[in-house]
């Protein structure tokens, strides 16, 4: 458990690292490159003007020349997606941390599988948990497999907030036969515009490995930003659906009256 401590922890900083500064949305390492739903119904607006108000942006170019001086030439892939969700910041934390093996549920169009493996408490007393995630499949693309450690993080942001961080790291075990092993890093931003008010920003890096050309991997990273959308839809329906509980609860109080 110390081993797979210490790799969860150096793993999780280089993301942290890495990608840090992508979560601002005005940072000069990134461009606008579309919006994820264009009049034609094209994901990422690539054959027609788009009219979706949140923007999507992927690494300037020399910013990607320097992720992929790594000594491989795998396919790297980053994108970065903010939103404005109404719901509390509360629940956000309750979907995307304390029940992120249920992603599957709600993540559809890139989770087919989330298993949380084991969990753990780091040097700093915060709770890590290791999840193992297999991808939908796509047509002609083989799924990916990927084992990540993540954790909470101290919010840096502006106002209240919170911060997630994650990245893959060397579990042994069994894994599915015909998924590619793949690799990502993530960080996920809060920030609390009011109490039933949040602007969430998802910043994700990811190799998918395998022989995947290159152009079919691009086309295919529509679906990394499409999580964000998914938990937008996910939070807001679960606090309308507190809110009419709430409510229903103080009527029943009311005529007990």
């Amino acid at each position: 458990m110390s081993a797979l401590k210490d790799l969860s922890h150096a793993a999780i900083e280089q993301s942290i690292l890495d990608n840090e500064a992508l979560l601002a949305s005005s940072s000069p390492n990134t461009t606008i490159c579309g919006k994820l739903t264009g009049k034609m119904g094209d994901e990422m607006a690539l054959f027609s003007s788009s009219t979706f108000s949140a923007p999507v942006w992927k690494p300037s170019s020399t910013f990607s020349k320097a992720r992929s001086n790594d000594g491989t030439n795998a396919t790297d892939i980053t994108r970065v997606c903010k939103l404005r969700i109404k719901c509390p910041s509360s629940i956000l934390h309750r979907i995307w941390f304390v029940q992120h093996q249920l992603r599957s549920q709600w993540d559809t169009s890139s989770c087919q599988e989330c298993v949380k493996k084991t969990s753990f408490v780091d040097r700093n007393h915060q709770p890590v948990n290791v999840f193992r995630f297999l991808s939908t499949p796509k047509p002609m693309i083989s799924p990916r497999e990927f084992v990540y450690a993540y954790k909470e993080i101290p919010y840096t942001g502006p106002g209240k907030g919170r911060l997630y961080a994650g990245s893959s790291i060397d579990l042994p075990g069994e894994h599915q036969a015909d998924a590619v092993m793949a690799w990502l890093q993530g960080m996920l931003q809060i920030q609390e515009v009011n109490n039933s008010t949040c602007d969430v920003t998802y910043c994700i890096r990811v190799q998918p490995k395998g022989s995947l050309p290159k152009s079919v991997a691009l086309l295919a990273a529509s679906d990394l930003v499409l999580t964000l959308f998914s938990l937008r839809k996910r939070a807001e329906a679960m606090f309308v659906a507190l809110k009419k509980k709430k409510k229903m609860k103080r009527k029943v109080a009311a005529s007990k009256l």
